[in-house]
């Protein structure tokens, strides 16, 4: 071992030697280029949270009116596109969810408990965001759709019914991604019927 080092200190010393050594210069690699968060194409997911609100009962035979508070959980699943351009993202969402939500109130007349529950939401709108490579921050906004369930309890009798309920929403959101197939995010929105 001691004489192969030694052997090659020699001839890489000597004059004789020093063209045919030429060890071929290559220049370093280059680093990898940095590929950029892209938010274009189709994505599904699914989603899960909390949501609160109120709803309003009106009596017309006597114009009383009451209101009581509903709250509950909200999960199901979404699927949009989006376009970007530079740091612009507009997109098209849809989605549909089962959701918990119900309260009671006495009615104008107390012998009669006026019960409201969301049954199940749909929403079909745009996004419209600036992207920030990982990070999406978007506003959000369109049609909704909600089945209520109502019906008063009575002593004695009462009366029920269920309907679509037509509306908007209106909101925004964040989202982050972990990998080009992973998104994480949080969204708040409004919907008005």
């Amino acid at each position: 071992l001691t004489f192969s080092l030694v052997s090659a200190a020699v001839l890489t010393a000597g004059p004789a030697f020093a063209a045919d050594l030429r060890v071929p210069y290559k220049a370093p690699p280059t680093p990898a280029a940095i590929v950029a968060y892209n938010w274009s194409g189709l994505y599904i997911g699914a989603h899960g949270g909390y949501a609160w609100g109120d709803s309003d009962w009106g009596f017309p035979f006597d114009g009383t009116f009451t209101s009581h508070d509903v709250d509950g959980g909200i999960f199901g699943g979404h699927g949009g596109f989006n376009f970007q351009w530079n740091q612009l993202v507009l997109g098209v969402e849809v989605s549909g969810s089962w959701t918990g939500l119900d309260g009671s109130s006495l009615c104008p007349n107390p012998a009669f408990v006026c019960r409201t529950e969301f049954d199940r939401m749909f929403r079909a709108g745009g996004r419209a965001g600036l992207a920030v490579n990982n990070w999406l921050i978007y506003a959000t906004g369109g049609y909704a759709n909600v089945r209520v369930d109502t019906d008063s309890s009575p002593l004695f009798a009462g009366f029920g019914d269920s309907d679509n309920h037509r509306g908007w929403y209106a909101g925004g959101g964040v989202e982050y991604g972990v990998t080009q197939n992973l998104i994480i995010g949080v969204e708040g929105f409004r919907v008005s019927l």
